[in-house]
């Protein structure tokens, strides 16, 4: 197991002990999981590093059937992360001349440990 799978996997583990719902400790259900991104490098990255033994699906574009009450891996609008059940980022930081031309190797060594966010919409 990677480092970085390690280190997520103790954020979940403090994530889930936190939770007042005894129901919100499933949130990572094998089953529930997609991730959203354009860069296939990116989207291998991710199922290389920390979706190894998770079912999951991929999608270059996600609409709201896609996200809806699902852990997502990736950068939604506001608008649709406020519908999944929680939004997982990883921060790439990454030198500006190489935006567009990304290989697994740049994101390996520009990645960062995953962020988890909730959004909640407040208003209808």
């Amino acid at each position: 197991m990677t480092d970085r799978r390690m280190t997520f996997n103790r954020l979940i583990r403090r994530e889930t002990e936190r939770v007042d719902d005894p129901a919100d400790k499933y949130l990572f259900d094998d089953s529930e999981t997609v991730v959203v991104t354009s860069h296939e490098v990116t989207y291998e990255y991710i199922k290389d590093t920390y979706l190894s033994n998770t079912a999951h699906f991929y999608v270059q574009r996600a609409t709201i059937d896609d996200i809806y009450d699902k852990t997502v891996w990736g950068s939604l609008p506001l608008h649709l992360a406020c519908r999944a059940k929680r939004l997982i980022v990883v921060p790439i930081i990454r030198p500006s001349h190489l935006r567009d031309s990304m290989t697994y190797e740049d994101i390996e060594l520009f990645a960062r440990d995953p962020v988890i966010y909730r959004v909640t919409q407040v208003n209808d």
